[in-house]
C-alpha cells in the first residue's frame, strides 16, 4: 500500500505532462496551421452526410422522426430484434425494407 501511496503523485504528475501534449499548437499533424476550413461548422450541418447507426423504427406513425432526418441528411440504420412481447422482427424487417424502397 506504500508503494501506491508513494506513486500516486508521480502517475499524476506524468499524467498532467502527457495532458498537456493534447492541446492544439495551432498546426495541423502536417505541420500546416489550422484553418476554419479544415473544420466544419453549422452552416454546413445540413450539407454533410450523416448516419445514425443505431435506431429501432418499425411503425409508421413515426413520421416526424424521418422527416426531420431527411431533412438533416441523415441516414438511418434501424435494428431489428426479437422480443417476446414487441412487434415480431417479420414485421420490423417489413417495414424496414418498405422504407428502403419509399
Amino acid at each position: 500500500m506504500k508503494i501506491l501511496s508513494k506513486a500516486y503523485p508521480l502517475g499524476l504528475l506524468v499524467f498532467c505532462v502527457l495532458l498537456q501534449h493534447c492541446t492544439s499548437t495551432g498546426e495541423s499533424a502536417s505541420g500546416k496551421e489550422n484553418s476554419a476550413e479544415e473544420f466544419y461548422t453549422v452552416e454546413d450541418f445540413k450539407a454533410v452526410k450523416k448516419i445514425d447507426a443505431h435506431v429501432h423504427i418499425s411503425v409508421d406513425s413515426d413520421t416526424a422522426f424521418l422527416f426531420q432526418a431527411a431533412a438533416d441528411n441523415f441516414r438511418l440504420l434501424t435494428v431489428n430484434y426479437y422480443a417476446s412481447s414487441g412487434i415480431p422482427i417479420e414485421e420490423q424487417q417489413a417495414f424496414a425494407v418498405r422504407q428502403v424502397e419509399a
